[in-house]
Order: structure tokens, then sequence, then C-alpha cells
């Protein structure tokens, strides 16, 4: 089973590049079948694509298994408040052993306590460095199209937001 998932033939991997619709670019099949099977043994494509599926691939496992769009975005939303719990962990960790610094993990305001600032401050003598975590997935039509306004477009909206959807800068 777990080289059936992560493998493909050479006839495969050419059906699966044949079909790509977006960009010469993407190679988003690599990243879903890293290993190639020719006869009864199995090559690593990229070492790292391959390392990768025990990384984020198990995410991605777990999103594509999931039935509804309505359950997939429930499970990202809850991945993502683990990814600030761990981010904020690993700062108090490295951060907090110098002695000037002083961390606020979930800074939230005095008169709205329902309203976050920030996901963390580090405060060191007379600097506050504010931080906003942000674990976001691009399109693939933005990423692999090579049209770089169609990514600009995708960073933006994800990353800086906008009036109505705020995110990371206007957030």
């Amino acid at each position: 089973a777990f080289f059936s998932d992560l493998s493909a033939t050479v006839e495969d991997m050419a059906a699966r590049i044949n079909r790509a619709a977006t960009h010469l670019s993407d190679f988003r099949f690599f990243v879903d079948k890293p290993l190639l099977q020719i006869g009864p043994l199995y090559y690593a494509v990229d070492f790292d694509l391959l390392v990768s599926k025990a990384d984020n691939g198990v995410f991605w496992k777990v999103v594509t298994s999931l039935q509804t769009k309505r359950k997939q975005d429930a499970f990202i939303a809850f991945w993502g408040k683990v990814f600030e719990r761990y981010a904020n962990w690993l700062l108090e960790h490295s951060a907090a052993t110098a002695a000037a610094n002083q961390i606020l993990l979930d800074p939230r305001y005095a008169d709205d306590q329902t309203a976050q600032i920030c996901d963390a401050i580090v405060v060191n003598r007379t600097t506050a460095c504010f931080l906003e975590y942000k674990g976001s997935v691009f399109k693939a039509e933005s990423k692999y199209t090579g049209d770089p306004w169609k990514l600009k477009e995708d960073i933006e909206t994800k990353l800086v937001g906008t009036r109505t959807n705020r995110k990371g800068l206007l957030q």
C-alpha cells in the first residue's frame, strides 16, 4: 500500500505529465508520486520530495481524505490553531532564553478580549516585534501557470488581505 501510494510507473508518469493543465513548470505529479517504479525496483525521483511525504504529505493525505469542503476547511482551521500553538511553544523556548526578552502570547486588546492583536509580541527593552504566523496555501493556478501577476494577487489576498478580509499585514 505504501509503495502504490507513493510510486508510479514510467507510463503513469508520462500520462500525468501530459495531463498537467497548468504550465511547463508544474511538477506536482512528482510531489504526489516521488518514487518511480521500474519493474520490481523503486527509485526516488527527488529525495527531498520523498522525505516531505513524512512531513506535509500527512497533512494533505488527511485533507484529501475528507469528503466535503466544509470538513476540509474545519480541519485546516484546526491545524492552524495547532500551528500557532507550536510556533508559540517554539518562541517561548528560544526567544525567552535571552533575559531581556519578554514574550506575550496571544495578546488581546484591553477593551475587547475577543479580538486578538497578533499571534505573539516579543519585547526587548524599547523594541517590540509583532508576530503573525501564516501557513497559507496558494492556488496551483497562481503557482504553476507562469503568470507572476496571478501569483502576486494570490500572495496579496492571503498574506496582505483586503479591507473586507484582513490577513497578515492588514490584520
